[in-house]
């Protein structure tokens, strides 16, 4: 399977988003970033303004029967982010033996059915059909929901790495995860894995909003 064909479980599909569907994206992740989280005026804008963010970023959707439960961003083949810069002025550095993956948020009404899990898994896909062995994100402090996720699929902290700021002085959170045998087929085909057994709804599927950096 190909990263174009999408990923399945049972009646979910992880799929690339249409251009038509990017203001139902944009709704999903405003609704999703702010029913337990503030955040500010000028994030919602960028929320809503999710098409910008295409050709350099891909918008991948878990959708049933049509509907759309979640989303997360994937950096489009070839694409090299610029250094972000935050808010002190230091420079993020690049790490470009990884995959990062923004933006990943679940519908309210579609939480407790692992569907944040399932729009991990499509990442590892894509970072294993790039020869990428490892994917990371960026999360902010408050985020606690998403990081008992990351912890429970497998993910570890990298507090040597937390040097941005943003939004007023927050520090972002980074958790990165490395991909077992990465030349293996993706992860569907892997069988059950207590790190990622996307089978299993997470206890914390409420991951809202994981990235608050700055993307180019």
């Amino acid at each position: 399977m190909t990263a174009a064909q999408g990923h399945h479980r049972d009646d979910i599909e992880v799929r690339l988003a249409e251009p038509s569907e990017f203001p139902e994206v944009a709704d999903l992740l405003v609704r999703a970033y702010t029913s337990s989280f503030h955040n500010t005026d000028q994030y919602i804008e960028r929320l809503r303004g999710i098409a910008s963010w295409v050709p350099d970023y891909q918008i991948w959707v878990a959708a049933e029967r049509g509907k759309i439960l979640g989303a997360v961003l994937t950096p489009s083949p070839g694409f090299v982010a610029e250094p972000d810069v935050g808010e002190d002025g230091q420079t993020q550095p690049a790490h470009p033996d990884e995959l990062e993956f923004h933006m990943i948020g679940v519908d309210p009404a579609a939480r407790g059915r692992g569907i944040a899990a399932l729009l991990v898994a499509k990442t590892i896909q894509v970072a294993r059909e790039r020869g990428i062995s490892r994917i990371g994100i960026h999360s902010g402090p408050q985020m606690t929901g998403a990081h008992a996720m990351y912890r429970r699929l497998g993910f570890v902290r990298r507090p040597e790495r937390e040097t941005f700021v943003v939004d007023g002085g927050q520090r972002l959170l980074v958790f990165t995860y490395d991909i077992p045998d990465s030349d293996r087929p993706p992860l569907e085909s892997d069988g059950p894995s207590p790190a990622l057994a996307v089978n299993e709804a997470p206890s914390h599927d409420n991951a809202i909003h994981q990235d608050q950096g700055e993307i180019r």
